[in-house]
């Protein structure tokens, strides 16, 4: 069985992002990026384009001391969705904060256009960042 191409296109995305590589993001990611970031901490919102996304990544490292993490437990995808379940982990001082997240891209014409991050215990994520 072939990997599907969205996954592909996933795990280069994944490699870019830890190694904070904004060219390659750049090239995976629309410009006009929707991303949806489901919960009621302080990154939680709608993030218009590039800039915005760039900078709700920046603000979620700059609020775990640089150590947040993901790890991908299981991913699908289809023609025009890939479907990540992972679990996070970040630092703060004397706080530690454990979760699973599930990551939807909606992809077309090879790029993600929209995005969905859906914490699943959002009241633990705004007691870490606020």
């Amino acid at each position: 069985m072939s990997t599907h191409p969205h996954l592909r296109m996933l795990e280069r995305g994944l490699a870019a992002f830890a190694a904070r590589d904004m060219a390659t993001l750049r090239e995976l990611f629309h410009e006009g990026l929707r991303w949806h970031y489901v919960g009621t901490s302080v990154l939680a919102g709608t993030y218009e384009g590039l800039d915005q996304v760039f900078e709700l990544f920046a603000r979620r490292s700059a609020l775990s001391g640089d150590t947040y993490r993901l790890h991908v437990e299981s991913a699908i995808a289809n023609e025009h969705f890939c479907t990540v379940i992972a679990r996070t982990r970040a630092e703060r001082d004397d706080q530690k904060h454990e979760d699973s997240i599930c990551l939807v891209y909606r992809v077309d014409g090879g790029q993600v256009v929209e995005a969905w991050s859906i914490p699943g215990h959002p009241e633990r994520e705004r007691k870490f960042y606020g």
